[in-house]
């Protein structure tokens, strides 16, 4: 099957939706299938090693698909106003495309800049979903939530994950234990707001028993003076990739997602495969994955709730490590990239027209 893979780099570069394109189309070459890469950002390869190519111009896009004649095109998220042009382009051309939404199309991201969305839905994207093949969500809980669940048909295509190699439930437990958050310091996105007020309130109970690690690109110059107060229990890291950002995920003890909306959070995968017990709010659209497979706990979108669950499991986590570092990594074992490819390519041909094969 050739196919085609759209989408963009965030502002500083690596993002969620990135890191999966990437992957995915990685790994669905290692099942034989033609698969290229289009990238809005000029900037990719500064980023990544990856074959991919940087297209900004809709002639240059009419070239590209001209010459590469994929049978399908899968835009990843949705709010891109290349996008209205060239899937217009597409279905002229007969070419079957889906959209991957990546939590854009949730209830409490359109509360984000909700008067725009929602006259642009009105104006252009309802028209380009209903043209559509399919939308392709991240999980059951995240096409719950979408505004646009009806519009089109729906497929579900987790997100996956690299599983370590030679993971062990035995551990010794850090003191003071470490709780880490790994994600875009965006403080709203994030519910970073109440997990600080969340820390606040048990502050002096976490000191010497817990720290809270952050790491990720800071979008918000706030958040180191919102965390000044609590430099005793809570440190700020920066981005991390690679080597360094295995070595926290093998060191951590608990992982923390308190987000107003997601589509399905890498890091949260990453963090199970690692064996690390999640906190999380149902937002993160992880929670029934998390309550099945009684990898951490489920929280409320609310400081005291946070708090209260926090401490409820650096109590649980110390009384029974190995048992929830086995639950964690078990909970991810079916989302393993060679699995979620080979899923992808089924959905793909199921979209498509029999004819095109």
């Amino acid at each position: 099957m050739r196919i085609v893979h759209i989408f963009t780099l965030g502002i500083k570069g690596r993002t969620g939706i990135s890191e999966v394109v990437v992957n995915l189309s990685a790994y669905q070459r290692e099942l034989s299938h033609e698969v290229r890469l289009l990238c809005l950002s000029p900037n990719f390869h500064d980023y990544y090693d990856a074959p991919c190519d940087v297209i900004l111009r809709d002639k240059d896009f009419r070239c590209f698909i001209e010459s590469f004649t994929p049978q399908i095109v899968i835009f990843h998220s949705l709010y891109k106003w290349h996008y209205i042009q060239w899937s217009n382009y597409l279905r002229k051309q007969g070419i079957p495309y889906l959209i991957e939404m990546h939590g854009a199309s949730s209830v409490e991201n359109q509360r984000k800049s909700w008067f725009q969305k929602k006259i642009a839905n009105v104006i252009v994207f309802n028209r380009i979903i209903k043209q559509s093949s399919a939308i392709i969500y991240l999980n059951e809980a995240e096409q719950r939530r979408s505004i646009f669940a009806k519009l089109s048909n729906n497929v579900i295509i987790p997100n996956g994950v690299t599983m370590p190699a030679n993971f062990t439930a035995t551990k010794t437990v850090n003191n003071p234990i470490k709780i880490i958050f790994l994600g875009r310091i965006d403080i709203f996105h994030k519910g970073l707001d109440y997990l600080l007020q969340a820390l606040e309130k048990i502050q002096r109970r976490l000191l010497g028993k817990a720290e809270v690690h952050f790491y990720g690109y800071t979008y918000d110059d706030k958040f180191q003076t919102l965390l000044t107060p609590l430099h005793d229990i809570a440190q700020y890291h920066g981005a991390i990739f690679g080597k360094d950002k295995e070595d926290v995920l093998h060191n951590g003890d608990i992982f923390i997602h308190t987000s107003r909306y997601e589509g399905m959070p890498m890091a949260i995968i990453e963090a199970l495969s690692y064996g690390i017990p999640c906190i999380v709010t149902p937002q993160t659209n992880m929670s029934e994955l998390i309550t099945q497979h009684h990898a951490g706990w489920v929280t409320a979108l609310d400081s005291s709730e946070i708090a209260k669950t926090i401490l409820q499991a650096i109590r649980e986590y110390q009384e029974h490590t190995e048992e929830l570092r086995k639950t964690a990594h078990n909970a991810v074992a079916s989302y393993s990239w060679p699995l979620i490819a080979k899923r992808s390519i089924e959905t793909y041909m199921q979209c498509i027209s029999p004819n095109s094969n």
